[in-house]
């Protein structure tokens, strides 16, 4: 709790009009510790932000993927940095289309408005992949998306330019 202390406090004199969250609760509740330290009235939960669905591993503890499926957690955390080879995984194009599709939807909803998306990591980065205009398998290219971490895009002439990419620096105290 202590990283959304920290993120609510860095962001409370930001104007924000309405912040769009994922509703799994790690994101949900960074949202609304955002949301009540600044005074935000407009919360929306929106499902198209969650996480890449794991397929059978989604939910499953580490000692339970590394029982069940041996090879994968190497290929995840040691060499791709992003989960690979699980059974019934959503495909990460689909994760991209789903991410995208949607960031675009609530900007295009919430024009001339400033606008807060609390997700996750893989969909996050899956998004400025888009951004970046890189295949997903690039990811681990893009500046390290760490938990609570500040992206500031400006959309201009249906584009997203990036003025901060990934900036943890109201953690560093935190390590």
């Amino acid at each position: 709790y202590l990283q959304i202390e920290k993120v609510s406090e860095r962001l409370k004199e930001e104007k924000i009009d309405c912040i769009y969250c994922s509703p799994l609760k790690r994101a949900y509740l960074t949202a609304l510790g955002i949301a009540k330290k600044s005074g935000i009235k407009e919360l929306y939960k929106d499902n198209n932000l969650i996480e890449i669905n794991d397929g059978d591993c989604d939910g499953m503890a580490w000692e339970e993927i590394d029982n069940k499926y041996p090879k994968i957690r190497g290929e995840w955390k040691e060499k791709n940095h992003y989960p690979i080879g699980i059974p019934n995984q959503e495909p990460y194009s689909h994760l991209q289309n789903r991410i995208r599709n949607e960031i675009n939807e609530i900007v295009n909803k919430n024009l001339g408005k400033t606008i807060c998306i609390v997700s996750h990591g893989i969909a996050i980065g899956s998004f400025m992949c888009w951004v970046h205009n890189l295949p997903f398998e690039k990811v681990n290219e893009l500046k390290t998306i760490g938990n609570t971490g500040i992206t500031v895009l400006e959309y201009v002439n249906e584009r997203f330019n990036i003025l901060i990419e990934a900036d943890n620096s109201h953690t560093l105290n935190l390590l």
